[in-house]
């Protein structure tokens, strides 16, 4: 998280869709996002249609996750 908190305004956490899923507020503990906001969300659709809403077309996001979280993006943007 180093790197990214030199370019990232805010982390937008949310948990798995599967029973494998780390609890939210566990993983915003053990982390150190370096003084980059952090807001939780119950599911990905709830986080993503925020991050769209409040991004400028100049804005980059980017989905970082295990191959589940990242999977689950794909499956339902189809980007």
């Amino acid at each position: 998280f180093h790197l990214l908190a030199k370019i990232s305004l805010q982390y937008n956490i949310v948990p798995l869709s599967t029973k494998r899923s780390t609890d939210i507020n566990d993983l915003i503990r053990s982390i150190d996002f370096k003084n980059v906001p952090v807001k939780k969300y119950g599911r990905l659709e709830t986080a993503y249609k925020s991050v769209v809403k409040t991004s400028s077309n100049a804005d980059i996001i980017i989905v970082i996750g295990s191959h589940y979280l990242v999977g689950e993006f794909f499956e339902k943007y189809k980007i």
